[in-house]
C-alpha cells in the first residue's frame, strides 16, 4: 500500500497517532512485526526515519522502547540499520516518562545479547544514558 502513495502521503499516514499517541511504527515494533517495520523503514528517507523513531507516545515511549521491552532484536536492527552512529546514540538516549532508555529496558529484561549488539554499533568512547 505504501508504494502506491506519494512521499508526502506516506509521511502523513505514518505520522498519524492513535489515542495513545502511537504511530504505525510504534504498533509494529510493539508486536515484533519486523517485515512491517522494514516496509515502513524502506518507505521513508533517513531523516524522516529519524523523526519517526524519535516520536514519543503519551508514555514517552519511542518505537525502539517497545521493541526493546520485548527483546525483538531483529525488529530493533531493522529500525536502526540506516542510522548514523550520531542518530543512533541520540535515539538510544531518549527517556520515557519513567526515565527509562532502551538500554534500561534491555538490561532489566536480561536481553544482554541485544544490548551488546546495539552498543557495538556505537563508536568507541561514546556513551549512552544508562
Amino acid at each position: 500500500m505504501l508504494s502506491t502513495l506519494s512521499e508526502t502521503e506516506t509521511l502523513e499516514l505514518l505520522q498519524l497517532q492513535n489515542i495513545n499517541s502511537n504511530t504505525a511504527l510504534h504498533c509494529a515494533a510493539d508486536r515484533g512485526h519486523t517485515e512491517t517495520v522494514e516496509c515502513i523503514v524502506n518507505s521513508v528517507s533517513t531523516p524522516d526515519l529519524v523523526r519517526q523513531l524519535r516520536m514519543q507516545n503519551k508514555d514517552g515511549k519511542t518505537p525502539l522502547h517497545y521493541a526493546a521491552d520485548s527483546d525483538y532484536g531483529e525488529t530493533l536492527k531493522a529500525m536502526t540499520d540506516k542510522l548514523t552512529v550520531a542518530d543512533l546514540l541520540d535515539i538510544l538516549s531518549i527517556q520515557d516518562k519513567d526515565g527509562d532508555t532502551i538500554a534500561h529496558l534491555l538490561t532489566r529484561g536480561g536481553y544482554t545479547e541485544t544490548l551488546d549488539s546495539m552498543c557495538r554499533r556505537l563508536s568507541p568512547g561514546s556513551t549512552i544514558s544508562c
